[in-house]
């Protein structure tokens, strides 16, 4: 029986782009929020909520480009992610488990490459094991692939499965502001921003930013 589709999204780069500024914009004030003011800026939340649901479509979005080079994609993760694990405590409260949302994506992504080549085992073996050591657990790494899907067949379980990961996300983080990022999400394609496209500039922001906090709740505490 074929999949009945619902729609799929397509975003100009411009579009693109604006996203990934407004998700920076997001975890900077999240971090900001937690690392320095101990989650007590709540007019910040709902905004610092929109960062990982847009990330982690973007995530998806890219992987469901024909053109996805899945081994790049995971180097470049997982060498930034390391870089960045041992500043990412401070937005923690010192604990270093879960590990940095990147390390999120790099499961996402491993997943998604064993998917589509068929290791179903592995891919499964995958899915069950590693998402407990890394931010946003199943319903994180979830959440990407099913973007993944929904950008690749825009299908009624795609987005299903996209729906019930925000749902998981949201209690994780004990609101459901990160809903707020699919109007966004969904509204973004029908706009082409002219918004410069900076490659380099989220690879090497991550580990900075939390770098400055690091050494900033220091100074501070």
């Amino acid at each position: 029986m074929n999949t009945v589709a619902v729609s799929r999204v397509r975003y100009s780069s411009g579009a693109l782009e604006a996203l990934k500024y407004l998700a920076l914009a997001s975890m900077v004030a999240d971090h900001v929020n937690k690392a320095l003011f101990d989650s007590a800026l709540t007019w910040l939340v709902p905004f610092g909520r929109l960062a990982f649901p847009i990330f982690a479509c973007l995530v998806g979005y890219n992987l469901a480009r024909p053109s996805a080079d899945y081994a790049k994609i995971l180097r470049r993760l997982l060498v930034v992610a390391a870089i960045a694990t041992p500043f990412h405590p401070v937005i923690m409260g010192g604990a270093w488990l879960p590990l940095n949302v990147l390390t999120t994506f790099a499961v996402a992504v491993l997943i998604a490459w064993a998917i589509d080549a068929r290791q179903y085992p592995v891919a499964i073996a995958m899915g069950l094991f590693l998402p407990a050591f890394v931010d946003y657990q199943w319903s994180g790494v979830t959440l990407v692939l099913y973007a993944w899907r929904y950008a690749g067949n825009g299908t009624w379980p795609a987005a299903v499965g996209l729906l019930v990961s925000l749902a998981g996300v949201s209690l994780l983080v004990g609101n459901a502001w990160s809903f707020a990022a699919l109007p966004v999400l969904l509204l973004a394609q029908y706009y082409a921003p002219a918004v410069p496209r900076l490659r380099w500039l989220f690879w090497a922001f991550y580990p900075a930013h939390l770098a400055v906090l690091y050494f900033s709740a220091r100074l501070v505490g």
